[in-house]
């Protein structure tokens, strides 16, 4: 279905029960597809209409957050976006340390997770995630907030007495 009314346009065959319908576009549109039997007797009654909506690609992740910091480490995750009807195989990680806005890949993870290491002590990292499908790289999440690799520091050690007096 090209969209125009309820008309259809052939647009192949098979031998089998499968086929591949392939160069369409835009991503994001809508197919309907019916199909018909042939043999020698001629052609059968057309199936029911079936919808198709093509692949696009992946939404927009929302902001990671920080799940986790050591000195020279920050482990982020965020929420998987809807895919745009294609699996998710990657996301792409960006991060800032505060120069420029200047974004450096951090890595690639299968999960909507990731820990960075070998960062500087105590120095501001944001990051943005973006979705890969089949089809193409989807929009860069928007940044986090500013994450500082660092810890908390230990207790400090038992007091001592040293002095006093009556006030």
């Amino acid at each position: 279905d090209l969209g125009i009314g309820s008309t259809f346009s052939l647009v192949g065959s098979s031998t089998t029960t499968e086929f591949t319908h392939s160069n369409i576009s835009p991503p994001g549109s809508t197919f309907n597809y019916q199909v018909s039997a042939v043999n020698a007797a001629g052609e059968g009654p057309l199936s029911s209409v079936v919808g198709v909506i093509l692949a696009t690609v992946p939404e927009k992740p929302n902001a990671p957050t920080v799940t986790s910091t050591t000195q020279t480490s920050i482990s982020i995750l965020w929420t998987a976006p809807a895919n745009g009807g294609s699996p998710i195989t990657q996301y792409v990680i960006m991060y800032d340390a505060g120069i420029n806005n200047a974004y450096i890949q951090a890595g690639t993870s299968t999960i909507p997770s990731f820990t960075i290491s070998g960062l500087t002590t105590g120095r501001g990292y944001r990051f943005t995630v973006q979705a890969v499908n089949a089809v193409g790289s989807g929009e860069a999440s928007s940044p986090s907030l500013e994450i500082i690799s660092a810890v908390v520091p230990g207790a400090p050690g038992t007091p001592t007495y040293l002095t006093s007096s009556p006030t």
